[in-house]
């Protein structure tokens, strides 16, 4: 009995396809991973609550320094920002007092790229 040249597991052609299907099924899983990471972290921003009021004055504004984690940030302003808009690679966060004076930040991978105030004193 003869076997089928293309079932023969040393077929230069069967092993190359083999490698492909196990490299299209990691991509795809790693993919798939992926995007469901990155739509439930922007389900996850995080609103204040009435206990988290921000109050954030002129002092902690020039605190702020390019370079700084949003972490470095959640320190000097506290953890009441608001995550407003996101892309792949940025994401801004407000932090508004009762009477409406706030702090916008950008940061740009992970980095404080720009900061603004609005009526801090």
């Amino acid at each position: 009995m003869s076997s089928l040249p293309n079932s023969n597991p040393y077929n230069p052609y069967v092993r190359l396809l083999g490698i492909i299907f196990s490299l299209g099924v990691a991509l795809g899983s790693g993919l798939g991973y992926g995007f469901s990471q990155a739509i439930s972290s922007t389900k996850q921003q995080k609103l204040p609550t009435q206990t988290e009021l921000c109050y954030v004055s002129r002092i902690e504004y020039e605190r702020l320094q390019p370079g700084m984690s949003l972490t470095d940030v959640q320190a000097i302003l506290g953890s009441g920002g608001t995550e407003v808009d996101r892309t792949a690679t940025t994401a801004t966060f407000i932090w508004e007092n009762p009477n409406g004076y706030k702090i916008t930040t950008v940061f740009n991978i992970g980095k404080l790229e720009s900061k603004k105030q609005t009526g801090l004193r």
